[in-house]
Order: structure tokens, then sequence, then C-alpha cells
């Protein structure tokens, strides 16, 4: 079974260097690190304007690191096939959860470091913060982070746990003692956070050592963390055998029915109903325009949220990209006699629409930060929306095509 975990994980690493290599391009990695310089700034703005320590934003900071423990999943990397050819080594699969295990924590943990690293400044509300704290709290962080990868592991055992409802009752008792421990002493968190490690992994190695694993959970469950993984490399590149999820979205029928069914409109029309469809395009849309505009409203500087927007708006744009080649391996668009010529107009239609809503979202949030020069940000939001995917990323598209 070991040797069944190394092969599968090197296949793994390969497949991810594989796709990793082409979400972060040129052109993405330019947008991160714009978009983590306009970040960092605005969090030290926010963090000078601090006087005083601040009640409510210790309540947000411990809430914010009980959320952190969502992130980071048992990677199991296991396989439709195996509910037949594991299944008679039903017994030895504790050994090959230990390597998986070990995998799986890399990530998790990572986080952790970083977010307590991330509201040192903010931890006690604004207040001066030893140093110490900051070292206790990462431990008790990690002691949070542990007894959830083994609540992960403990349900696939035992039949019993409600996994999802068991890490939610673990991430509202961390909130609990990290919000008293920041009040007080992280001491107290830590203290916490140790016995709850504890208890639980004592139960984990008592069960896991008379139960079998239950093996249609577990494929189950890393279908699932492997399917959102790919759809996000899918928004960059195209990953064979990934079907996008898809929604009725009736709410959006009546802007759809505006469309006049045409031979001319044909394309128009699908690359339409694609991104109203489509989990991961209409999604992305307001998720981005959502996500810039509380970045806005954060942000102290009208140029520096000038950066944001614009930012956002072209990343939302080179990730619509993709959705130009969506009917590529339908038949029916190769048989039927529509002028494929009509492409490119119909995706620089329907991305302007689509860059468009997002910037409005975060036109709003630029009124309600900077009022009257809100208006002038916000015009140039809307003609970015235009011209970005109308000039630049179009272009990319043509090549594509």
């Amino acid at each position: 079974m070991d040797t069944l975990w190394s092969k599968r994980r090197g296949r793994h690493l390969k497949l991810q260097s594989k796709y990793l290599q082409r979400v972060f391009n040129d052109h993405f990695v330019l947008v991160l690190l714009i978009l983590f310089g306009a970040v960092l700034y605005a969090y030290s703005r926010f963090v000078k304007s601090l006087h005083g320590s601040s009640a409510l934003l210790i309540v947000a900071v411990s809430a914010a690191l009980a959320l952190s423990l969502s992130i980071g999943r048992l990677a199991t990397l296991v396989q439709k096939a195996d509910a037949v050819f594991l299944l008679p080594q039903l017994g030895k699969m504790q050994a090959y959860l230990r390597g998986a295990f070990r995998y799986s924590l890399a990530l998790p943990l990572t986080v952790q470091l970083l977010a307590t690293l991330a509201v040192w400044p903010i931890m006690r509300g604004g207040a001066a913060v030893p140093t110490y704290w900051v070292l206790l709290q990462m431990l008790a962080q990690l002691a949070w982070k542990l007894a959830d990868m083994y609540l992960q592991e403990l349900g696939l055992f035992w039949s019993g746990l409600q996994t999802k409802r068991a890490r939610l009752a673990l991430m509202v008792l961390a909130f609990g003692l990290t919000l008293v421990g920041l009040s007080t002493s992280p001491v107290i968190a830590l203290a916490g956070a140790g016995a709850v490690f504890v208890a639980i992994r004592l139960q984990a190695r008592r069960i896991l050592s008379v139960a079998n694993v239950n093996l249609e959970l577990m494929i189950k469950t890393e279908a699932a963390r492997q399917a959102r993984i790919y759809r996000f490399y899918n928004l960059f590149t195209d990953v064979p055998g990934l079907g996008g999820g898809t929604s009725r979205r009736r709410y959006m029928d009546g802007p759809l029915k505006r469309i006049q069914r045409t031979q001319q409109n044909s394309w128009l029309y699908l690359y339409a109903r694609g991104l109203v469809r489509s989990d991961e395009y209409f999604g992305l849309t307001f998720r981005l325009g959502l996500v810039g505009a509380v970045l806005i409203l954060i942000a102290n500087q009208w140029w520096l949220v000038l950066i944001i927007g614009l930012a956002m708006l072209y990343l939302l744009d080179v990730q619509l990209a993709p959705l130009s080649k969506r009917y590529d391996e339908i038949v029916f668009t190769h048989l039927f006699p529509i002028d494929r010529a009509q492409r490119v107009p119909a995706w620089r239609q329907v991305a302007i629409g689509a860059t468009l809503a997002a910037a409005l979202i975060m036109a709003v949030a630029a009124i309600v930060r900077f009022h009257v020069l809100g208006l002038g940000i916000s015009a140039a939001f809307l003609v970015a929306a235009i011209v970005i995917p109308g000039v630049f990323v179009v272009a990319r598209v043509r090549k594509n095509m």
C-alpha cells in the first residue's frame, strides 16, 4: 500500500505541475502581483488608522481564524475503480491513509501559519501584541487544524460521524475559545485547542484500529475535492473529462429573451446562454465583482481603487476567454449552416455584458467610498469594461479560434 500511495502521489504532483504552469501564466501572475501589492498597501493603511483596542475587531479576527480552518481537505487520491480493486485490501488501508494524511497536511498548516501572521497587527483589536501571543496563537491554530484533519479521516471509518456537522462544531468551538483567548490570554485558546486535539486523536486511534474504511464514501469525497480543483483550472485551460456544473437560473430568462432568435444571433445566444447557465463563469463574474467591491471599500486612495478595479476587470475577461471554445466539441455547431466568423463578435458582446455587470458592482462601492470622486472612478470602470474585452482580450480570443 505504501508503494501504491507513492506512485499515485508522484503521478498527481506531475499532473498538478502541468496545470499550474498554465494557470500561473504571465498575465495572471502580473494581476496577482498588482492585487497583492494593493491589498498590502490598503491593509497597512487600515492598521495605521486604528487607535486603541476594538472589541468588534477582535470578534472579526476570531471569526476569520475560525473560518480559515475550513481550508484544506484530506487528499486520498483514490479512484472509482478502487471500489473493486482495493476491496480485498480494506484491512491495509490504514497504511495507505497514513501517507495521504501526511501529504495533506502541508497546505492547511501553511495556511494557518500565514493567517496568524496576517492578523498579527490587529490581533488585539489594534492594541500592541507581544510576540509570544502570536506564537501561542499559531500553536493553537495548528492544533485546531490537526483536529479538523483527524475528523475528516475519522469520518471515512466511523459511519456515525457526520463530518460536515462535526467540522462546523469544531469551527464554532475554535471561534469561541479564540475570542476568549484574544480578549484575555492566548494560553486559554491553546489549552482548549490542545485538549480538543488530544480527545479527537485518541478517538481516531481507537476507531481506526478496529474499523474498516468506507471505500465508497472515500471515493465520493475525493472526487468532489478534485472536481473543485479542476473547475478552477478549467477557467484557464481545458481539463479533459471535466463537465462544468449548470443551473437553471429562471430569473435570467428575461434578459436572454431580448436576443432575437435569428441565424445571425446563433453564436450570441449560445455564448449568452452558456455564461448564464454555467456555474463557473456566472459565479466568477459576481465573485470578482464582490471581491473588488470589498477591496475598494477598504482602500483609502483613489488611485489604488482604480488599479484594483482595472485589475479585477482584466482578470475577469482573461478567465472568460475559454468561453469562446465552449462549444467546439459539440458536433452540431459544425454541421449547422452557421457562420463561424460570428463567434468573435458574439464572444465580445457577451464578455462586455458580463464585465459591465462586475464593473457596476465595483462602481457602487467606489461611489459609496469616495462620493463625488467615485463618480469619475465609476466612469473609468465602465469604459474599461468595454475597452478591455472589446480591444485587448478579444485579440487573444481571435488568435485561439
